[in-house]
């Protein structure tokens, strides 16, 4: 069972990771809004202009996404606009993450994937996190081909697909397709939420504990 830790935990993480005026920002928005499925333009009680500086942090972070697109669910398809009825949604990975964060030493991808993944076991949990942590340290600008995803899927243990898997990690926030990207050079690549990285920012190839 997770606890939820205290406000000034939450802050002390985001303030080790963002500038302060960023670390404000997202500190309001998940003290206000980072515990429900999704908010609107209206739902944001901050001056027009702090609003929408929060907006284009959020999805630049990939905390918050516009539920308009001009295509498909791909985050890099979502339009932001400040609509009073804008309807914004706060992916699963994100809502669990006051949930998990003690400090910004102790924030681990299994935590949240735990969280995100609550029918699966513990050992599938730690898999999951690998092969996660995995592709972060081996994608470039936090972009990557699944193939590659499809060599390290084949050294873990897990009863899912390399689709399968997918799956799980899209539903759960942790990753979203690029379709532009893949429609390009005719692969299939996709991008993961910056949250993993928080607390991890160079992921310069040390395989750590995660």
């Amino acid at each position: 069972m997770s606890i939820r830790m205290s406000g000034d935990q939450l802050n002390d993480f985001l303030d080790s990771c963002f500038p302060q005026e960023d670390a404000r920002l997202l500190q309001y928005f998940f003290q206000n809004h980072a515990g429900v499925e999704c908010f609107t333009y209206e739902d944001v009680r901050l001056p027009q202009e702090l609003a929408q500086d929060l907006l284009m942090l959020g999805l630049e972070q990939r905390v918050i996404l516009p539920e308009k697109t001009r295509m498909g669910p791909a985050w890099e398809d979502r339009i932001l606009t400040f609509d009073a009825e804008a309807v914004f949604q706060i992916p699963p990975i994100v809502r669990q993450i006051a949930s998990v964060v003690g400090s910004r030493e102790t924030l681990q991808i299994n935590s949240l994937l735990a969280s995100s993944f609550e029918d699966l076991p513990e050992s599938e949990i730690s898999d999951m996190a690998w092969l996660l942590t995995t592709i972060m340290v081996n994608s470039h600008n936090r972009m990557f081909e699944t193939g590659l995803l499809g060599i390290y899927h084949q050294q873990i243990d897990v009863r899912f697909s390399l689709h399968d898997v997918l799956d799980l990690f899209v539903i759960s926030g942790a990753m979203s397709p690029c379709p532009s990207r893949s429609l390009k050079n005719g692969l299939a690549w996709y991008e993961i939420n910056p949250v993993c990285y928080w607390w991890q920012p160079s992921m310069s190839g040390n395989k750590g504990d995660f």
